[in-house]
């Protein structure tokens, strides 16, 4: 899987969160190469032009003084489970694009390049951090990556430039949350929570939980609660349900 609103300066901790940048920065910082600046409720990044090629790199960053500490702290203890984030590329795609969290004694990184395939769309990102490996995270290994999160430092979104042409990048609705579960499941009927809304969710369903897995149905989520009923469920048939949904919408 590559799939509320405080402003702050006052470190809080970790929480459930959804950062629109509609007050600016929101404390976020930036670090390389680029010029940064809050505008039309995203965070730009820019890279001047350039004479001679020269390799050049910049993060937008948030540390426990960005978006009220939301994104940094115990995510464990906060119920966080998934990180993303929309992304666009304005002028030229970049040639290596990162997101990337530190914990205490080490970080772990996840490209995202491959997703943003044209220049001027906006693209939504999510990234499960329920493990490293079904995450696709770069790092240690799973049980630093598990202590990692219950002391997150700083998260950054890393963008290397491409050629010599002012390039700019932007970044908005950079959110933590936790990942769907269902609840009130009975004949083929179930409630999800938390979704995104707006995203485009799978149904899948087996007989048993160690699979086969099938399609049993999709929707895109309206609420942060919502309940979905599979049509061709029986009551002398044991299913049992999953929710899936694309890392890149």
């Amino acid at each position: 899987m590559l799939i509320l609103a405080g402003a702050s300066l006052c470190a809080r901790g970790a929480g459930v969160h959804t950062e629109t940048f509609s007050g600016g920065r929101m404390g976020w910082t930036n670090v390389g190469s680029w010029v940064t600046a809050g505008t039309n409720n995203a965070l730009r990044g820019q890279f001047g032009s350039q004479t001679f090629p020269v390799p050049e790199t910049g993060s937008f960053v948030a540390t426990n003084a960005s978006s009220g500490g939301a994104f940094t702290g115990d995510y464990g203890a906060a119920g966080i489970q998934l990180i993303g984030f929309e992304f666009m590329a304005q002028d030229v795609l970049p040639s290596s694009a990162l997101i990337r969290w530190h914990g205490a004694s080490a970080s772990y990184f996840r490209s995202f390049l491959s997703y943003v395939t044209e220049t001027g769309v906006w693209y939504r990102l999510a990234v499960t951090l329920s493990d490293k490996d079904a995450g696709g995270w770069v790092g240690g290994t799973e049980e630093a990556f598990q202590a990692g999160l219950t002391n997150v430092q700083w998260v950054e979104i890393s963008i290397t430039r491409s050629g010599t042409a002012a390039q700019r990048y932007y970044m908005d609705e950079v959110f933590v949350d936790g990942l769907p579960e269902g609840t009130r499941i009975r004949f083929g009927e179930a409630t999800w929570s938390p979704l995104r809304t707006n995203v485009a969710y799978a149904v899948e369903a087996a007989a048993d939980p160690k699979g086969p897995w099938a399609e049993a149905g999709s929707f895109s989520a309206t609420n942060r609660a919502q309940e979905w009923r599979d049509e061709g469920a029986t009551n002398e048939e044991r299913r049992v349900y999953r929710l899936n949904f694309r890392e890149s919408q």
